[in-house]
C-alpha cells in the first residue's frame, strides 16, 4: 500500500448531470483558499494563509463522462465516498480512526432555470442526497450521532448553476435574504439567478429557524457573462461577489468540519491516555489515533501543530522503548515490537554470503543490495502505519518513520513560512509525497534557514541513536536465529554488522545533507571550496551528492594530492609558497555575506553531519584496511616513522586516539561484506581513493566551519588537511597549512602537538627549498621540544644541521633568543681596561641547546637614556666563543667611550648566518637586523624597572671636552674651545670629528688655532675633521674652533668624536656637548661731547638672574684717541640682575688730532675690556675641585669623573638665583647635606666592592666642607674676559654755549647772584663752533645754524635776541645780547639753549637750491655743550615795605575793601 500524504483538504462533489467540467476551470482558478482563521475552544486562534483543496467526484460517475475522465475519477475515488442510494454502498469505516482520508465538504451540483422542471424531476433526487449526507436536519438542528462519527465529520452544500441571460436569472432581494446574508455563510451578493428556483431550493433545504445556515450557493455558467448587459461595472462586481460567496461558504463549512474532527480526536486521545495504566493498553494503537490528529492538522496546512504532535509521539516512543530495555514496562500493556527489521536481515544474510565469493563475483553481487540509508526519508517504501497498527514493526523502522515524517513537515514548513502567494506552486507542493519533497532541495527564493537548521539538528540526534537501534536489531536477529551464530564466525558477524551500520550512517548523513542544501549557503561555500579543492574537476556541490549510489567518480581526483609520491620519487618542484599562505589567510576569514538568519548555525550543523560521515568513513577504513590520516602515517611516508606510532587526537570529535590490532579478513576474500554504500566501497579499493574521499569530506567540513565561524573546528580540519598533504608529498600546500596551525596550538598550550607540527612544517620547507623559513621553523621546533617530554612524533633537525644550512644563504636570519638562552643580562658595572681607551662588561647567560653552540660573535647593544639624540654603544667579544649547555659567561669589550647612562637594548648571538636576538625593550616589535637603524623609544627608556649601566671615562685615559670660549672678543668670530686631555697613553695619531647638531650652525674646522698644549702640527683632513699627529702622554691641549650661526640661539649642540691610535689598537672617545652662546653680561654706553673730550658712561649688568662679579675694567687707546677710566675696587664689584655697575670713561684726541678729526674709521674704535666671574659657575667649580681633591686623597680618583659630573648637574639644579645673591652678599656659600645630592643613585652604578668606601668618602667630604669663602672661589676659578669694541661716533659740529650775566661791573654768573622780582637781567650768549669730532674730509665752509632760548613762560620773559640764525666755521665765536626778566621769586634755573642746523632748502628741478648759494646744512649732526646747565639765580620780591588801609564802612571805596596807600622798593 502506497501512502500518499497530502497537505490539502478533500472536497467531494456529486454531479448527476455531468456539468462539473463547465465550471472546473473557474473553480480551480479561485483555489487555493486563502486567509483562513480557525478558532478552537481549546487552542488559540490559528491563521492559515493558504489551504489547497482537492476536488474529487463521489463514487457515482455520470453517464455522459468520457472514458478518460471516468478513469481519472475512479483512481481518486479511494479517498471519496458516495452516500446516494443508487451508488455503491459506503465503505465501512475502520475501527481505528485516522487511517483514511475523508472529505471535509460535499457539494451537489444542480443546473435548473425552470421552477416546474425543478419540482418535477430534480427536487426529489436532491432531497434524497441531502437526507443521506447532511449532518443536520432541514430545520437547522444537529442530528444526534455517536462520537465516533465526528472523526469523519463533514458539511454539505448545494451549488446551483444558472445562465445569466434568462429572464428567471434576475431575482430581487428580499428582506429575509438580506438578513440571511448577515449570518455565517450567507450570501453577500445581489441575486442574479432565477428567483423562483434559487429561493425554492433555499426554502426546501435551508432551515426555517432564525440561526439556520445558508447551504445554497449559486454561480453563473461560463459564457453567460459575454451577454451585453453583463458588460457594465455593476455586472462585473456582482460576478465577483458570486464567487466570493461560494468561497466563503466553502471556508466556513471546511473549518466547521475540521473543528468537529479535532474535538473528537482530542477527546479520544485524552481517553486513551488516561487508560495507559490499564490492561491491554497499546502504544501502537494510541500512536495511530494521535497521528490521525496530526495528519488532520497537516491536511489543513497547520504544519506547526502537526509537527508538535509527531514530536510528542517520538518522545512517547522513546519512553516506551527505554522501559522495555530496562524491563520496567508494565506486564499489563500489550505494546509489542518486532525483534528485528526484515530489510536488515536480508542485508545481513546477503553480506555474509558475499564473504564466500571471490572479489569479482562479490562486487557484482553488491550492486544488487539496496542501500537502506539512502531511503531514510522515503515513507512510501513500506506500509508503516499498517505495520504499526498490526504490531509488526521494529523499533528501528518505527524511529525511521517518525524521523521521515518530522523532516517532511519541517521542509513543508520551510516553504510555507516563505509565503505561499503563488497558489499553483503551493498546490504542487501539497501533492507531493514525503520522499518527493525530501529529495528536492529548497528553492533559493523559498529558503527558511532556521527551519533547515532544525532538520539538521534532528538528523544529528537521530542518526547515532538509530545506529544503536540497528545494532539492537542485529542482536535480536542473532538471538532469534541461533543458526547464524553457529554457521558464521563471531568476528565475521561483527565485521558485517559494523559494515552495514557504517554504510547506513554514511548514506543517511548524505541524504539529509542533500535535502538541507540551499542556494544561499552554496554561494557562501563556493569561495572556500574553490580555494581548498585544487582541481577544477571537483564541484563545490559534491558534498550534496546522493548517498553514494552514483558512480565512484562522485569524488573526482585531484592533480596534486592524489598522485602518491614515495620517498624515492623525484624532488618536489617549488611552489608559490606565499600565494598559498595568502589564499589560506583569506579562506580562514568568514565570507562577507548579507545577513541571513540561521545561515551560520545551518553551516555549523551541516559541518557536524559531514564530520559524522567522515568519522564513519575513517573508522571503517581503519578497521578494514588499517589506513588512516595521522602523524604516524605522515612520518612513515617520508621514511622517518616508527611502526608503533600512536594516532594523536586532533579534536574531540574526530577519530579515536589509539589503534588496536585490526581484525583481518581471510586472505583473498573480501573484508567489506555489508558495505552497501558505493562511495565507501570505492574508497576501500586503494589508498589514493580513500585519501581523495577523506580530503573532500575534510574540505567540505572546513568550508562549513568557516561560514559558521567555528574557529577551533577550522583549526582541527586544517590539521587534517595538512597531514593529508604531507602524506601525499604535497609539501607546498602542507607548509601553508602548518604555518597557520602552529600559532593556534601554541596559544592553546598544546605543546606536544605544536612541536610535532613545527617539525613537519620544517620538513615541508626543506623539501620546497625555503632555507630561511626552514631554519626559523626548525629552531622553533627545537625550542618547543625542549619544553615538553621527548616524543617520537616530534623530530626537529639538530642545531649543527641548521648552522650548516644557514651558511648556504647570503642573508642573516633573525631569531628571538628567549627560547634558547635564558638570563641574558650583563653586569651593571663597567670595567676599565688597563692601557686601553675602551671598557668591558661581563655577560652571563644560560644555554638550552642540548649539544651547545659555536658562536661567531656575541654583541650587546646599549641605548643611551638621553631624551635628545639617541645613540648606541656596541660591545663584542674578542674572538669566537664556544657556548656550552648550561651556564656561560663572557667578557664583551667596547672600543668606543661615550660617557652617559645606558640601558641594555638587545643582546645578539651570531652563529653562522643565524642571529639570536634578545630584545630588552618593553616595545618588542619586529626584530631589527644588526646594523639597522632604529628610532627613539623614549617610553621604554623611562621604564624604571630596567637596569641602568653608567659609562664614565677613566681619568687615566684620553678625554675630550668642548666648551665655550672664556675670552670673548666681540670684534672677532665666535669660537668654541676643544680641550684634549691625555693620560699615560701614548697616542700615535688622532683625528677630531666635529658635527653640528643645531640647525644653522657652521663649524670652521679648517681654521683651528692651538691655544695651548704640546701637540703636533695640525692638518685639516676631510670636512668637519682635524687630523693630529703624535700626542704625548699627560698632554693637555686647547684648540679654538670658530663658528657662526644663521640665527641667534641661546645654546648650540656639537657632536664630537676623537679617534686615536695607541699600541693596543684604535679607540674612540665620543660625546655630545651643549654649549651656551649667550653672554653673561650686557654693556650699554651713553656719550657726552665736550670741546676737548668725550665722556662715555658704560652700564654693565647681568644678562641672567644670576649675579656677576666684575673684577676689572679697562679701555684701550687707539692710534688717534686716548682713554682713561676710574679704577675698579680691588675686591671687585658685583652686578645683580636689578642693580647694574656704571663706569665713566674719558676719551680725548691725541696731539695733532685735537684740531682736525681722524680720517680712518678703525682709528676711532676703542676696546673695552671687562674681567668677571659668574658666581654660580664659580661655586660649582669650587665644589668639583674640592671633591676631586677629597677623592684623590682617598685613592678613589678613578671615579672622580662620574662623581664630579653628578655633583655638577645636581648643583646647577639645586642652586637658585636667590641663594646665589645671598652667597655673593655674605661672601660665603654652604655645600648642603649628603642626602640632598642623591649620591645613592650614582653609587649604585659603581662596582659593589667600591660602594662602601665611596659612600664613606662622600659623607666625610660633606662633613668637612660645609661652607666656602667667596675669596677662595675667586682664586681657584679662571677669570672670564669680555672685550667689547667701542666706536667713537662722528659729530659734525659741537657748539659750546654760555650765558654771561652782567651784575654791575661783574661779568659772568655768580653763585650768590640775587635779583629782585621784575628786575631785568642783562646777559650775553656766547657760542663757540668746533668741528674736531667730525670727519676731516669735509670742507671747512660756513654752516648755517639757529639757536633758541627755551624758557618757561612762568619763570622768565626773554628779551633781546631770543632766537637768531648765524653762520660759523671752525673756531668761530658768536655773541648775542639777551634780556632775562624773572616772573616769580625763588631759585630759577637759567633757561636752556638749543642750537639746530638750518633746515635744508628745497631744490629746483635742475638740482640747485632755490634762492642762491647753499648754507651747508643738508646733512649736519650737531651737539651742544651748554656750560650754564643747572645754574640758577635767586629772585626775591622787590618791595621792602607796604602801607595798606582798611575801610570796613566802605566810605572810601565801598564796604569791606582794602587799599594800598604806600610802598618802598628794595632796589
Amino acid at each position: 500500500m502506497r501512502e500518499t500524504l497530502t497537505a490539502s483538504v478533500i472536497v467531494e462533489y456529486s454531479d448527476p448531470a455531468g456539468i462539473f467540467e463547465s465550471i472546473r476551470t473557474s473553480l480551480e482558478s479561485a483555489l487555493p483558499l486563502t486567509n483562513l482563521h480557525w478558532n478552537s475552544s481549546s487552542r488559540p486562534l490559528r491563521s492559515i494563509p493558504s489551504l489547497p483543496v482537492d476536488l474529487v467526484p463521489d463514487a457515482r460517475v455520470s453517464s455522459h463522462k468520457s472514458e478518460s475522465d471516468t478513469a481519472r475519477l475512479t483512481d481518486k475515488g479511494e479517498r471519496g465516498s458516495s452516500s446516494q442510494d443508487e451508488g455503491p454502498k459506503k465503505e465501512r469505516r475502520h475501527q481505528i480512526p485516522g487511517l483514511r482520508q475523508t472529505p471535509y465538504l460535499k457539494l451537489y451540483l444542480l443546473q435548473c432555470d425552470d421552477i416546474d422542471t425543478y419540482r418535477a424531476t430534480l427536487r426529489q433526487p436532491l432531497r434524497d442526497w441531502v437526507n443521506s449526507q447532511a449532518p443536520v436536519s432541514s430545520t437547522g438542528t444537529p442530528i444526534p450521532k455517536s462520537k465516533q462519527e465526528n472523526h469523519d465529520a463533514f458539511e454539505w452544500l448545494i451549488l446551483h448553476l444558472t445562465n445569466d441571460g434568462t429572464s428567471s436569472s434576475r431575482p430581487t432581494s428580499t428582506r429575509a435574504e438580506s438578513e440571511g446574508s448577515k449570518k455565517l455563510g450567507a450570501s453577500r451578493w445581489t441575486s442574479r439567478g432565477s428567483k423562483s428556483v434559487i429561493e425554492k431550493i433555499r426554502s426546501d433545504f435551508n432551515g426555517s429557524s432564525k440561526h439556520a445556515v445558508d447551504r445554497v450557493a449559486q454561480v453563473f455558467l461560463p459564457g453567460a457573462s459575454q451577454q451585453p448587459h453583463q458588460a457594465d461595472s455593476k455586472a462585473a462586481h456582482d460576478a465577483s461577489n458570486i464567487w466570493d460567496d461560494l468561497l466563503n461558504k466553502m471556508i466556513s463549512s471546511i473549518l466547521s468540519s475540521f473543528s468537529l474532527r479535532v474535538q473528537q480526536y482530542e477527546e479520544d486521545i485524552r481517553e486513551k491516555d488516561l487508560q495507559r495504566s490499564l490492561p491491554g493498553w497499546n502504544f501502537n494503537t494510541f500512536f495511530v489515533l494521535k497521528e490521525g490528529l496530526a495528519r488532520g492538522f497537516e491536511s489543513v496546512n497547520l504544519i506547526e501543530d502537526a509537527l508538535s504532535g509527531y514530536q510528542q509521539l517520538a518522545a512517547g516512543l522513546s519512553t516506551v522503548v527505554d522501559e522495555q530495555l530496562v524491563g520496567e514496562q508494565s506486564g499489563q500493556q500489550s505494546t509489542r515490537f518486532e525483534a528485528y527489521t526484515s530489510e536488515l536481515r536480508q542485508a545481513f544474510e546477503q553480506a555474509l554470503q558475499r564473504t564466500k565469493q571471490q572479489p569479482p563475483e562479490a562486487e557484482a553481487h553488491m550492486r544488487d543490495i539496496a542501500d537502506l540509508g539512502s531511503l531514510i526519508l522515503d515513507t512510501d517504501r513500506k506500509s508503516f502505519r499498517v505495520l504499526i497498527l498490526e504490531n509488526n514493526i521494529s523499533i528501528f523502522d518505527f524511529q525511521c518513520y517518525l524521523f521521515a515524517r518530522q523532516v517532511s513537515l519541517l521542509l513543508r514548513l520551510a516553504i510555507a513560512n516563505d509565503g505561499c502567494s503563488k497558489r499553483r506552486a503551493t498546490s504542487q507542493v501539497a501533492s507531493r509525497s514525503d520522499a518527493d519533497l525530501a529529495n528536492k532541495p529548497v528553492p533559493s527564493n523559498k529558503e527558511n534557514l532556521l527551519i533547515l537548521t532544525d532538520v539538521t539538528q534532528l538528523a544529528l540526534d537521530f542518526i547515532p541513536s538509530s545506529a544503536y537501534s540497528m545494532r539492537r536489531d542485529f542482536d535480536g536477529l542473532l538471538d532469534t536465529e541461533r543458526s547464524l551464530q553457529d554457521k558464521w564466525a563471531p568476528k565475521l558477524i561483527n565485521n558485517v554488522v559494523d559494515n552495514i551500520v557504517a554504510s547506513w550512517m554514511f548514506s543517511a548523513s548524505r541524504s539529509v545533507l542533500e535535502v538541507v542544501s540551499t542556494d544561499s549557503l552554496a554561494a557562501q561555500l563556493d569561495a572556500p571550496l574553490r580555494q581548498l579543492r585544487r582541481s577544477t574537476n571537483l564541484q563545490a556541490t559534491s558534498i550534496n551528492s546522493p548517498s553514494g549510489d552514483g558512480p565512484a567518480t562522485a569524488f573526482p581526483r585531484r592533480a596534486s594530492s592524489l598522485s602518491f609520491r614515495s620517498p624515492s620519487a623525484s624532488p618536489v618542484q617549488s611552489h608559490q609558497f606565499s600565494a598559498s599562505t595568502t589564499s589560506l589567510d583569506a579562506l580562514r576569514q568568514p565570507p562577507q555575506s548579507p545577513h541571513l538568519p540561521g545561515l551560520a548555525k545551518l553551516a555549523g550543523l551541516r559541518s557536524d553531519l559531514v564530520l559524522l560521515s567522515r568519522r564513519t568513513l575513517s573508522n571503517t577504513i581503519l578497521r578494514l584496511k588499517g589506513w588512516q590520516v595521522g602523524f604516524g602515517e605522515a612520518w612513515s611516508r617520508i621514511g622517518t616513522g616508527d611502526s608503533d606510532m600512536l594516532q594523536v587526537e586532533l579534536d574531540d570529535d574526530t577519530e579515536s586516539s589509539s589503534t588496536a590490532k585490526l581484525p583481518l579478513a581471510p586472505r583473498g576474500k573480501p573484508a567489506d561484506g555489508g558495505i552497501t554504500n558505493k562511495t565507501i566501497s570505492s574508497a576501500l579499493k586503494s589508498k589514493e581513493a580513500f585519501f581523495a574521499l577523506f580530503e573532500d569530506l575534510t574540505a567540505a567540513t572546513l568550508a562549513h566551519c568557516v561560514v559558521a565561524d567555528r574557529g577551533k573546528m577550522v583549526e582541527a580540519m586544517t590539521t587534517d588537511l595538512a597531514l593529508l598533504c604531507f602524506i601525499l608529498a604535497d609539501f607546498s600546500i602542507a607548509a601553508s597549512y602548518f604555518k597557520q596551525l602552529t600559532s593556534f596550538y601554541s596559544d592553546k598550550q598544546w605543546l606536544a602537538l605544536g612541536s610535532t607540527m613545527l617539525s613537519m612544517w620544517a620538513v615541508c620547507l626543506k623539501e620546497i627549498g625555503h632555507t630561511r623559513e626552514y631554519i626559523t621553523v626548525s629552531l622553533r621546533a627545537i625550542a618547543s621540544t625542549s619544553s615538553v617530554s621527548p616524543s617520537s612524533l616530534s623530530k626537529p633537525a639538530s642545531i649543527a644541521e641548521l648552522l650548516e644550512a644557514s651558511r648556504t644563504t647570503d642573508e642573516l636570519i633573525s631569531i628571538p633568543s628567549d627560547p634558547y638562552f635564558r638570563l641574558l643580562e650583563g653586569d651593571q658595572t663597567i670595567q676599565h681596561l688597563n692601557g686601553q681607551g675602551g671598557f668591558g662588561l661581563l655577560l652571563r647567560f644560560h644555554c638550552l641547546f642540548r649539544e651547545g653552540l659555536a658562536a661567531d660573535n656575541i654583541t650587546i647593544h646599549l641605548l643611551a637614556m638621553d631624551e635628545g639624540q639617541q645613540y648606541e654603544l656596541e660591545l663584542t667579544c674578542a674572538s669566537d666563543f664556544n657556548i656550552k649547555k648550561g651556564a656561560n659567561s663572557v667578557q664583551l669589550i667596547s672600543k668606543v667611550m661615550r660617557p652617559g647612562v645606558y640601558v641594555v637594548d638587545k643582546t645578539v648571538i651570531r652563529a653562522g648566518n643565524i642571529v639570536f636576538i634578545h630584545d630588552d625593550s618593553p616595545l618588542k616589535g619586529a626584530l631589527d637586523l644588526p646594523g639597522s637603524t632604529q628610532g627613539p623609544r623614549l617610553d621604554s627608556l623611562k621604564d624604571h624597572s630596567r637596569k641602568k649601566i653608567s659609562v664614565w671615562s677613566n681619568p687615566q685615559n684620553l678625554s675630550l671636552d668642548v666648551s665655550a670660549n672664556t675670552n670673548i672678543d666681540l670684534s672677532k668670530p665666535k669660537a668654541v674651545i676643544v680641550k684634549i686631555t691625555n693620560g699615560p697613553l701614548s697616542v700615535s695619531a688622532g683625528m677630531l670629528i666635529l658635527r653640528p647638531a643645531s640647525s644653522g650652525l657652521r663649524l670652521h674646522t679648517s681654521e683651528p688655532e692651538v691655544m695651548s698644549g704640546n701637540i703636533d702640527t695640525v692638518t685639516t683632513a676631510q670636512p668637519g675633521s682635524i687630523q693630529f699627529g703624535k700626542i704625548a702622554s699627560e698632554a693637555d691641549a686647547r684648540i679654538q674652533i670658530p663658528f657662526n650661526l644663521d640665527t641667534e640661539m641661546s645654546h648650540i649642540i656639537i657632536k664630537a668624536e676623537f679617534k686615536y691610535t695607541t699600541d693596543n689598537g684604535d679607540f674612540i672617545f665620543a660625546s655630545d656637548f651643549t654649549i651656551p652662546t649667550s653672554l653673561n653680561i650686557t654693556v650699554n654706553v651713553q656719550d657726552t661731547f665736550k670741546d676737548d673730550a668725550l665722556f662715555s658712561r658704560f652700564t654693565v649688568a647681568s644678562a641672567t638672574q644670576m649675579p656677576v662679579h666684575i673684577l676689572n675694567t679697562s679701555i684701550h687707546d687707539s692710534d688717534d684717541f686716548e682713554a682713561c677710566t676710574a679704577p675698579t675696587k680691588k675686591a671687585g664689584v658685583t652686578a645683580y640682575a636689578g642693580q647694574a655697575y656704571s663706569l665713566i670713561g674719558k676719551i680725548s684726541p691725541k696731539g695733532e688730532n685735537q684740531r682736525s678729526g681722524p680720517t680712518k674709521p678703525e682709528s676711532r674704535r676703542l676696546l673695552l675690556g671687562i674681567e668677571y666671574l659668574c658666581v654660580h659657575e664659580a661655586i660649582v667649580t669650587m665644589f668639583e675641585t674640592s671633591l676631586s681633591d677629597a677623592l684623590t686623597a682617598a685613592r678613589l680618583s678613578k671615579y672622580s669623573n662620574i662623581l664630579c659630573q653628578h655633583l655638577r648637574s645636581r648643583s646647577y639644579r639645586m642652586l637658585t638665583a636667590h641663594e646665589i645673591e645671598a652667597f655673593s652678599l655674605i661672601q660665603e656659600c654652604s655645600l648642603g647635606g649628603y642626602d640632598s645630592y642623591g649620591w645613592n643613585q650614582v653609587v649604585a652604578l659603581l662596582p659593589p666592592g667600591e660602594a662602601k668606601p665611596i659612600e664613606q668618602s662622600l659623607q666625610n667630604w660633606h662633613s668637612s666642607c660645609r661652607s666656602f669663602r667667596m675669596a677662595e672661589v675667586e682664586k681657584m676659578l679662571p677669570k672670564r674676559r669680555l672685550t667689547v669694541p667701542v666706536d667713537i661716533p662722528y659729530m659734525t659740529v659741537v657748539h659750546t654755549a654760555q650765558l654771561k650775566i652782567y651784575n654791575g661791573t661783574l661779568e659772568g654768573p655768580s653763585p650768590s647772584l640775587m635779583m629782585a622780582l621784575g628786575q631785568a637781567l642783562q646777559a650775553k650768549l656766547t657760542i663757540e663752533h668746533t668741528r674736531k669730532w667730525g670727519d676731516s674730509s669735509e670742507e671747512n665752509e660756513p654752516l648755517g645754524f639757529w639757536y633758541d632760548v627755551e624758557a618757561n613762560v612762568h619763570d622768565w620773559l626773554i628779551g633781546g635776541q631770543r632766537s637768531a640764525r648765524f653762520h660759523a666755521k671752525e673756531g668761530d665765536i658768536h655773541n648775542f645780547d639777551v634780556l632775562l626778566l624773572p616772573q616769580r621769586s625763588g631759585h630759577l634755573l637759567l633757561p636752556p639753549i638749543r642750537i639746530h642746523p638750518n633746515a635744508p632748502r628745497p631744490q629746483s628741478s635742475d638740482g640747485n637750491e632755490a634762492g642762491g648759494a647753499t648754507d651747508g646744512s643738508t646733512q649736519i649732526s650737531c651737539e651742544t655743550d651748554y656750560l650754564n646747565q643747572a645754574e640758577s639765580v635767586m629772585v626775591v620780591p622787590d618791595l621792602s615795605s607796604t602801607t595798606v588801609i582798611l575801610d570796613p564802612d566802605g566810605s572810601t571805596s565801598g564796604p569791606g575793601r582794602a587799599q594800598c596807600i604806600d610802598s618802598q622798593r628794595r632796589a
